[in-house]
């Protein structure tokens, strides 16, 4: 399977938008719906980023990827040095890292999660093309 790239691309400015909806007092979603969509959604910009990047790749390779990027994001969450503190104090590293206030939490994982399936069900219910009867026939005669 191969993913068309400025489809992810589309996907993941889509997706960005709506984690930034998400928190936005505009919007004015209730906390917990605001907070754990807008990690849902970081985790599906996570899937749909490593999508891109790994274009030729299984949807278990981008899967895995996206869990491990994920998980490591927020276990380093637990660390707090001065450097890295100073990274998450920038708008766009706040957004990737979490900001210097964050700390580790398992809901956080949880959602990120739910995200990440909610790419993977999208990807194999509209991307991934199963091969068809006639198509078997056709290479077979090949």
């Amino acid at each position: 399977m191969a993913r068309t790239r400025w489809m992810y691309a589309l996907a993941a400015i889509g997706v960005i938008g709506l984690g930034l909806a998400s928190r936005s007092e505009v919007v004015g979603l209730p906390w917990f719906a605001a907070k754990y969509s807008g990690d849902a959604l970081w985790g599906l910009v996570v899937f749909v980023g490593f999508g891109f990047l790994l274009r030729w790749q299984s949807t278990l390779l981008v899967t895995v990827s996206a869990v491990g990027f994920a998980c490591s994001v927020e276990f380093s969450q637990l660390y707090h040095p001065l450097w890295l503190d100073a990274i998450r104090a920038t708008r766009f590293g706040g957004l990737v890292l979490g900001t210097p206030s964050s700390t580790f939490a398992w809901g956080d994982i949880a959602a990120y999660l739910v995200g990440i399936a909610c790419g993977i069900i999208v990807e194999l219910a509209f991307i991934y093309k199963p091969r068809t009867q006639s198509d078997r026939a056709f290479s077979a005669r090949g």
